[in-house]
């Protein structure tokens, strides 16, 4: 299955925040929802959009 526009964006947007570290201790619940919705997105589309090592939970 490849992946549409929509979930190559949203992989894109999930991995910018992660690299640079964009969260502050307040969101820390949208981090760990965020992180998941990045895993998902990266067992979908079997590619690895994410950072290194984020996609060993599939």
């Amino acid at each position: 299955m490849s992946c549409s526009l929509f979930d190559r964006l949203c992989a894109a947007h999930f991995n910018k925040y992660e690299q640079h570290g964009s969260w502050n201790q307040s969101s820390e619940l949208n981090v760990s929802l965020f992180r998941l919705f990045g895993y998902i997105l990266c067992c979908k589309c079997r590619e690895p959009f994410t950072i290194p090592g984020s996609c060993q939970i599939c």
